[in-house]
Parts: structure tokens; C-alpha cells; sequence
């Protein structure tokens, strides 16, 4: 199932959520006074937003917005149906109800539900960068191993292969993370790289074997970077 057939089954439900809500309501209470409208209009807006939280979140599925670990959707649907709750308890108590007492409460239901809100999407933002930083450092140490791959692939000499063969090794177990520790030597990693492939093309197989083992010493002493950095 598409997002869109999905975004639109779900608009469907909230529609006939809406609908048979304000159905009920405006049957059950015929007098209805400044208390009740308050609370039809707070609620109003916390079914609003529910129905935003729920259509972003599943909009961006890759990185679930979270407050200590309880997903968004979930905090999103306790404050809906909080909300739904205090709104019919002041319903049925309009007529001795406060109005400070009413509006209070509600606004402390939504001021601790954006709060909520916001500092879950600011984790989600803030994990969403971090994934992708890793994901482009693995990105480039894959890389070499595929390019390392690649001329092994290509390659008929068996003794160039075998040479081939340990720098990919190397770039397999190379540790992925990366930082500014270690910026200089992924910059010498990358020259050294481009003299393995013009080694291999001009057929050197003594400069072939001599950019590999620098190569190899270079992943290792960038691993070692990478642990005493943390």
C-alpha cells in the first residue's frame, strides 16, 4: 500500500471520526453556552493536530519522532482523547462550571502537548542528521572497497589480483566512522587510491603493490585515530 492510498484511507476515518462527533454532541446538548463552545473549539484544535502528527509522522517513516522512547503518534493520541475527555466533563458541567477553571485546564493539555510535540521532532531532526552523517562515512569507505573490487574483477594477472585482493580486505574491515581527526588521512587515502588505479592501468605491478601496502597501512592507522578519538 502507497502513502497516498494510505493518507487518503486514513482522511476518510478522521472525516467520519468528525463527523459522528459533532453528530453526538450537538444532539446531546442542546443548551450551549460559552463553556461549551470553549471546549468544542479546544478539542476541535487538539483533533487538528492530532490528525497533522499523524499524517507527518507517517509521512517520514524512516526516523520515528519519539519523547523518551514513546513514539509521537502514541503521546498524540492520549492527548486527543485527554482532551475528549475534559471537553465532555465541562460539557456536562456548563452550567456550573468556571470559565478561568475551564480554559486553564485545556491549555495546560495543549501547552504540554506541543511541548511534547516539539522536542520529539527536534530528536527526530537531530537523529535524522545523525543517520545520514554515518550513512554518507560508510558510504565512503565503501566506496574504496568497490573501486578496490572493481579492478580485482578486472584484473587477468593473478599476482595484481592477489594484490588487489588484500586492499579491498583492508577497506572491508576498515572502520566506517569518520571526523575531523581523521580528515587529513582520508584526503591521503584518496591520492593514494587514485595511484593504485594509474598503477593498475599502466600495468606497474611494483608501484601496484607499493600504493596497496600504503594503502593498507593507511586504513590502519586510521582505525587506530578512530579509537583513541572514541
Amino acid at each position: 500500500m502507497n502513502f497516498g492510498k494510505y493518507s487518503k484511507m486514513t482522511l476518510a476515518v478522521y472525516l467520519i471520526i468528525y463527523a459522528v462527533y459533532n453528530m453526538l454532541v450537538f444532539i446531546v446538548f442542546q443548551e450551549r453556552n460559552a463553556i461549551f463552545w470553549t471546549s468544542y473549539v479546544f478539542f476541535m484544535l487538539a483533533f487538528i493536530l492530532h490528525m497533522v502528527c499523524v499524517f507527518y509522522s507517517f509521512k517520514g517513516r524512516d526516523v520515528k519522532a519519539a519523547f523518551f522512547g514513546i513514539p509521537l503518534v502514541s503521546l498524540s493520541n492520549y492527548f486527543v482523547l485527554a482532551e475528549l475527555f475534559v471537553s465532555l466533563v465541562f460539557m456536562i458541567f456548563r452550567k456550573s462550571a468556571g470559565m478561568k477553571l475551564c480554559v486553564a485546564i485545556q491549555v495546560i493539555l495543549l501547552a504540554i502537548y506541543l511541548i511534547v510535540s516539539i522536542v520529539s521532532l527536534a530528536s527526530k531532526t537531530y537523529t535524522s542528521n545523525v543517520t545520514e552523517q554515518i550513512t554518507e562515512d560508510q558510504r565512503h569507505i565503501q566506496n574504496i572497497r568497490g573501486e578496490l573490487e572493481s579492478l580485482m574483477q578486472q584484473c587477468q594477472h593473478a599476482e595484481a589480483r592477489e594484490i588487489l585482493r588484500k586492499a579491498a580486505e583492508a577497506a572491508r574491515y576498515a572502520d566506517q566512522r569518520s571526523g575531523k581527526s581523521v580528515e587529513q588521512i582520508d584526503r591521503q587515502i584518496e591520492r593514494t587510491l587514485e595511484g593504485i588505479e594509474n598503477a593498475y592501468n599502466n600495468g606497474d605491478l611494483n608501484e601496484l603493490e607499493q600504493k596497496c601496502t600504503e594503502l593498507t597501512n593507511e586504513l590502519t592507522n586510521r582505525n587506530k585515530i578512530l579509537n583513541i578519538n572514541g
